[in-house]
């Protein structure tokens, strides 16, 4: 009996170490990996990142690699701020990878902006340039028009793709898909002039996206279905698709309730022919221009209820709808729906 519980216990001793051993491996692994992340993201915080914002980031770096305890040693110190830092000895970040300190000893810190980085050629971002602008968003600096990959996660801190990929020359760009725009409150002339692109971008989240303008406006070879996005927040749609002359996606599942202008959004779409008739217009105030020169638009809008639109000049200019298929303008609106809507470039 003595000999048995004597093997047993040498066994779950055994079993022990061998055990730690593993966990000691993998943490070993984990803060090596890390260390390789700190070192490929020194430079890619600004002084409107706090020490919360720099965690967050990391975990999201870490997660690809499959780690997943991290987080601030003082939590007391998670709303501290970068500080401005063109040499890189000011800023130090201490973390816990499973109750091991790993330091994070970041390069320069510039005031509230990161710097893009490019290849040789500019043909791919290896690190995505942002500020902060006028009006205290996030913005993401606008892209060369060379550039055909991007690093697959955007920052959390962006909220404004402004004029991002405008006069692109890209097709697709690789791993733009894959981005994360939940946090994404602007996209307007994000694809302005992007005459070739045409990327599937069906998956990207846009729950918190409010304006849209001119998103797509001359993207002459953009055809792509955008019916999964959830368009709650989307208030201003004025432009969205002007001269996208290819384009011809089915809309019908966008939520539109608190969309107030509309103005020129299919204008000069050529193709566009879908049915949006289910679409909410009840807080559209600017239909301008909406189907100017839209040649093959002829769905029946007549449910749309537009009691709040104040002006609709050149709504249905240079095309054919037959008048019941009209939204119920009231009468002074309904007066300037063929005039010719205010032209600009």
């Amino acid at each position: 009996m003595k000999i048995i519980k004597l093997a047993s216990f040498l066994s779950l001793s055994i079993s022990s170490l061998f055990v730690i051993s593993c966990t000691s491996k993998t943490d070993n692994k984990n803060i090596n990996n890390l260390n390789q992340i700190f070192k490929d993201y020194k430079s890619s915080f600004s002084t409107f990142h706090s020490y919360n914002d720099v965690l967050d980031q990391i975990k999201i770096y870490a997660s690809d690699l499959n780690i997943k305890d991290v987080q601030l040693k003082d939590i007391n110190k998670k709303n501290n701020l970068l500080v401005e830092d063109n040499i890189g000895n000011k800023n130090k970040i201490d973390f816990l990878v499973n109750k091991k300190v790993v330091s994070f000893y970041l390069d320069k810190v510039l005031k509230n902006k990161v710097e893009t980085i490019y290849n040789n050629n500019k043909t791919e971002v290896i690190q995505l340039g942002y500020k902060k602008d006028g009006s205290n968003q996030i913005i993401l600096d606008q892209i060369s028009n060379l550039t055909i990959k991007v690093p697959k996660h955007l920052p959390l801190k962006i909220n404004s793709l402004k004029s991002a990929f405008y006069e692109s020359n890209a097709i697709r760009i690789e791993n733009l898909d894959k981005w994360d725009t939940s946090n994404i409150i602007d996209t307007s002339e994000m694809f302005k002039d992007a005459k070739k692109f045409n990327q599937n971008l069906n998956n990207w989240n846009v729950e918190k996206l409010q304006t849209s303008e001119s998103m797509f406006e001359g993207a002459f070879s953009f055809n792509q279905n955008l019916n999964n996005w959830k368009t709650t927040s989307l208030k201003n749609t004025s432009k969205m698709f002007w001269s996208a002359v290819k384009f011809n996606q089915n809309l019908n599942n966008w939520n539109t309730k608190n969309v107030t202008n509309m103005s020129k959004m299919f204008k000069e779409a050529y193709m566009f022919n879908q049915n949006i008739s289910n679409w909410n217009t009840d807080n559209v105030e600017n239909m301008e221009g909406m189907f100017s020169n839209t040649t093959s638009f002829n769905q029946n809008l007549s449910s749309w209820k537009v009691d709040k639109v104040t002006n609709a000049t050149g709504f249905k200019e240079n095309i054919n709808l037959d008048k019941n298929k009209l939204p119920k303008f009231n009468k002074k609106v309904l007066d300037t729906i063929d005039e010719v809507s205010e032209f600009e470039y």
